[in-house]
């Protein structure tokens, strides 16, 4: 099958989550979701197409990442949006230590009249070299960010710079 176009259901995919036939999918096969990171595991009477698309899936949702404005569909530490790396993986040491690691964009930050500060509560203070340098790395990520609560979280290609994906840019990935 060409894996340019098991991309584009990929694409598919993760852009309409709430769809019909996205559901029965998931029922039918056994209910993972695309783009997590965790490997589904396909039951024997999957398609030949649908175990093409769970195994391009790990190639192609590394290319995709969230471009964030109200920050409330998108997960902080485990979803690509403040570069092609997910804090978690950027700063590892820090998402060990933190008090929350499962919460949205919007619970780690702090809107005030002007400005905005992140609250990443940790489960001490006192940090090794290595940590304060993921830290540092971390917060020099955020420091330009600022929600914007008018407009939805939006899943963006990021290979070919345009946010539509395209076969062209699948192409490209695998």
């Amino acid at each position: 099958m060409n894996n340019a176009l098991l991309t584009k259901w990929v694409c598919k995919w993760l852009s309409r989550r709430a769809s019909l036939w996205l559901q029965v999918m998931k029922d039918r096969y056994g209910g993972a979701i695309i783009g997590e990171r965790r490997c589904p595991m396909l039951n024997a009477h999957a398609s030949h197409i649908f175990k093409g698309i769970f195994v391009e899936q790990q190639v192609v949702t590394r290319a995709f990442g969230w471009q964030v404005r109200r920050g409330d569909a998108v997960h902080f530490w485990s979803h690509r949006w403040s570069s092609m790396e997910r804090l978690g993986d950027l700063a590892h040491n820090i998402h060990r230590i933190a008090i929350s690691t499962k919460g949205m964009v919007r619970n780690f930050y702090h809107q005030t009249d002007n400005a905005g500060s992140w609250n990443i509560s940790l489960t001490r203070g006192r940090l090794s070299i290595e940590e304060t340098r993921q830290y540092a790395a971390m917060m020099e990520r955020l420091y330009d960010f600022a929600l914007n609560s008018d407009r939805e979280d939006k899943l963006t290609w990021r290979p070919t710079g345009v946010s539509a994906f395209s076969v062209k840019g699948g192409y490209l990935v695998v």
